[in-house]
């Protein structure tokens, strides 16, 4: 299992990789150096402000010691220099927060895609002694055939449930009552108030959210884990104060590819 992050709807970051790709542009690509891949890392991970200290100890682990501030400073300007390229967003990426450290832009949406690495088995190809005359209204059924062609054809089938059930899903839940009784009250963990909807059959996937999340509460202490089972996909709403409160800041986050148990 590997997880690849999808920045604004625009940059795919793959961790794994040290890669930056524009999603609408897959061939319009930026490789990092490690230090730097691992700078974006943490950034998205914690959602908050990381001090220097802990840049250090993430990107250069063991090698920490022998780094700069300077070298942090130069992994950031190319983290900075590199999202903006791919993208036409003005915003800043990443913020600088004098004498505290670093943060993403609070503008800066993060999706988690959940990817499950698996083996094909390739079969040896059967030749085909029967010729197609040409013209012959098969060929235009084979073009479908072709495994490349089939799989789009069911990665955009797939899309398209996808966004039809996230719509039906939300108009069913949200619409009569507010998103706060939709939630129940799980308990405090840290600085964080966690919460879980309340109209699910089971907790045991929320826990398993739970335990991905390494977000730091100090800035935003409500935590909503919403859970849709049938589309594998989860939310968490992480806010400054109770979601039903008169002005919330909240940043959102969507997690898709895990299994429900």
């Amino acid at each position: 299992m590997c997880f690849t992050y999808l920045l604004n709807d625009s940059v795919e970051f793959h961790p794994d990789e040290n890669l930056l790709i524009n999603k609408h542009n897959t061939q319009q690509q930026v490789s990092l150096s490690a230090s730097s891949a691992r700078c974006l890392l943490l950034l998205i991970k914690k959602r908050d402000i990381v001090t220097q200290n802990e840049l250090f100890e993430y990107a250069w682990g063991n090698n920490a010691i022998s780094a700069t501030p300077n070298n942090l400073y130069q992994n950031i300007s190319l983290l900075r220099k590199a999202l903006k390229g791919l993208t036409s967003h003005n915003n800043s990426w990443i913020v600088t927060l004098p004498r505290k450290g670093f943060r993403l832009d609070e503008s800066v949406v993060a999706e988690v895609i959940v990817v499950e690495k698996h083996t094909e088995t390739v079969l040896p190809a059967v030749k085909n002694t029967v010729q197609e005359k040409p013209g012959s209204g098969d060929s235009f059924f084979a073009k479908f055939s072709h495994p490349q062609t089939a799989h789009l054809l069911t990665y955009l089938a797939l899309v398209i449930l996808l966004i039809l059930g996230v719509v039906t899903v939300d108009y069913m839940l949200f619409p009569r009552t507010s998103i706060a009784e939709k939630f129940v009250f799980y308990k405090n963990v840290g600085a964080c108030k966690v919460y879980f909807n309340k109209d699910t059959r089971s907790f045991k996937t929320h826990f398993k959210i739970l335990d991905m999340l390494e977000a730091s509460c100090r800035r935003n202490p409500y935590t909503y884990i919403t859970i849709y089972p049938i589309l594998h996909t989860a939310t968490v709403l992480s806010c400054t104060v109770p979601v039903d409160s008169k002005d919330p800041q909240c940043t959102s986050s969507v997690i898709r590819g895990f299994i429900s148990p």
